[in-house]
């Protein structure tokens, strides 16, 4: 989990040379009530401050398998996925400014080097979209789970009992897929 590798998630994100699209932890709190098992409750930047209330929400992780919300399914609400975003974008990428996409494009890598190296993987990329106020606002979301024996072993039956390439991947093929 997370605390495995905190010391190397500060380091990097105290860094001001590298640009990031993590979405920043502020605390890490366990809680307990009454007599119940504790829970840990992870405090983070919120993506969706200051947006409007016309969004377009999508969680994208660079595959395809399975990463569609149905459109009888849809209310407006939801979160979409992958192929909803290339369905809705008609495969067209979204209009960014080139200083914009440099600054996107250099912080996914360096992102994605600090998350494989610690050996994160399951991490999106919540792209929002207010399509009254003309903004996009991007980050990279969930980058609390391992690639553990857990997840090598999901990997694994997916493989067999599917027959297809797996969702669940080795850190360093992640980064290259996401």
């Amino acid at each position: 989990m997370f605390l495995d590798y905190i010391h190397e998630y500060f380091k990097f994100m105290t860094n001001i040379d590298k640009p990031s699209l993590l979405t920043k932890i502020y605390g890490i709190y366990e809680v307990q009530i009454e007599k119940n098992s504790p829970v840990c409750l992870v405090a983070m930047e919120n993506l969706f401050f200051g947006m409007g209330s016309n969004l377009k929400v999508y969680d994208l992780k660079g595959s395809v398998s399975s990463r569609y919300v149905s459109k009888g399914k849809f209310d407006g609400s939801k979160t979409l996925l992958d192929t909803d975003y290339k369905l809705d974008r008609n495969g067209e990428p979204l209009p960014i400014k080139s200083t914009h996409m440099e600054y996107i494009e250099k912080a996914i890598k360096t992102d994605t080097q600090l998350l494989a190296s610690v050996k994160v993987i399951d991490y999106s990329m919540l792209v929002i979209i207010d399509e009254d106020n003309f903004l996009t606002r991007m980050g990279i979301i969930d980058y609390l789970r391992i690639f553990d024996f857990g997840k090598q072993f999901e990997s694994l039956g997916k493989k067999i009992l599917k027959g297809t390439t797996p969702t669940v991947t080795e850190p360093e093929d992640y980064k290259e897929r996401f």
